[in-house]
C-alpha cells in the first residue's frame, strides 16, 4: 500500500464540480492515507473555481496538508461563468454569477494558506527541481501549537511554550499557517484561569508575528487592563484603532478607562 497520495492542484483553474463528491469519499476511505502526514494537496495562484471547492471539502473532511502557494480564490466565491454580449462594442464578455459557499458564512479568508510554504523560483526551474515535492519527501508531521500550549498550562511552563512558537512561525516553511487566531484563543484561555501576566506575554507574541493586526493589540490591551495597567491597556487599544478606527471595541475601552469604571 502507498504510505502517501500527493494531489496536484496548482494548475487546476476548476471545471467540473460533480467530482469532488466521489474523490472525498475515496480519500475517506484509506485510513493509511488520511492521516497527518500522509495527505498531501499541493496548491497554487491558478488554484481557484471548482478547484478552490475542492480545497474547501479537503479542508472541511479530510486530514490534509497544504503545501505549495495559496489559492487563487476567496474561500467563498462566485464561479459558473455565463457568456454576455456587451451592447456596443458586441464582444462576448464572461461573467461568474453563482455563488458557492462551502465554509462557514464568516470565513473571510482571500485564499486558502498552505500548511507548508513552497514557492517557485527560477533557480528550481533551471535545476528541475519541484519545491513542493521536495518539501512533501522531507516532512515530518510537527506537534500541533495547540496540543503544545495545553501542555504548557499543565506544567505551568508558559514560557517554553512561546520560544517553541516563535521559532516555529518565524521558519518561511509556515510563512502562510496564519496562527493568529489559535495563539489569541490561548491567551484568552490564560486570561480566563486569571493568570494575566502569561496573557499578556501570549499576546506580545502575536503582536510581534502580526504586526499589523488590529485584533492581537486589542487583546494585548485587554490583557493589561485586566492585569491592572491602564497606562499600558490604553496604550494598546490606540495602537489598535490606529490600524482600525473602526474598532468600537477599543474606542469604547478607552473612555471606559478614562472614566475609571
Amino acid at each position: 500500500d502507498p504510505d502517501k497520495l500527493v494531489l496536484d492542484i496548482r494548475f487546476n483553474g476548476g471545471g467540473n464540480n460533480t467530482l469532488i463528491k466521489p474523490i472525498i469519499r475515496g480519500i475517506i476511505k484509506l485510513d493509511n492515507i488520511d492521516r497527518p502526514g500522509h495527505l498531501f494537496v499541493i496548491t497554487g495562484r491558478e488554484t481557484f473555481s471548482a478547484a478552490q471547492n475542492l480545497t474547501n471539502e479537503l479542508e472541511n473532511w479530510t486530514k490534509v496538508t497544504f503545501v505549495g502557494e495559496p489559492t487563487g480564490s476567496h474561500v467563498n466565491l462566485y464561479g459558473d461563468a455565463k457568456t454576455y454580449e456587451m451592447p456596443n462594442s458586441k464582444l462576448p464578455v464572461r461573467i461568474s454569477e453563482l455563488w458557492w459557499q462551502n465554509k462557514h458564512a464568516r470565513d473571510e479568508r482571500k485564499w486558502t494558506g498552505p500548511h507548508l510554504a513552497a514557492e517557485p523560483n527560477f533557480k528550481d526551474y533551471k535545476n528541475n527541481i519541484d519545491p513542493a515535492m521536495e518539501v512533501i519527501r522531507n516532512y515530518r508531521p510537527l506537534r500541533p501549537l495547540r496540543e503544545m500550549a495545553i501542555e504548557s498550562v499543565q506544567k505551568n511552563d508558559v514560557k517554553s511554550f512561546l520560544a517553541k512558537a516563535k521559532e516555529r512561525l518565524k521558519d518561511p516553511l509556515y510563512k502562510y499557517q496564519g496562527s493568529e487566531d489559535e495563539i489569541n484563543d490561548f491567551g484568552y484561555n490564560l486570561i480566563q484561569m486569571k493568570r494575566f501576566d502569561d496573557a499578556i506575554e501570549v499576546f506580545k507574541l502575536n503582536a510581534e508575528l502580526y504586526p499589523e493586526s488590529s485584533n492581537v493589540y486589542d487583546s494585548l490591551a485587554e490583557s493589561y487592563m485586566r492585569a491592572g495597567n491602564n497606562e499600558l491597556a490604553t496604550k494598546f487599544y490606540n495602537r489598535s484603532l490606529e490600524l482600525n478606527p473602526n474598532n468600537t471595541n477599543a474606542a469604547e475601552m478607552i473612555e471606559k478607562i478614562k472614566r475609571g469604571n
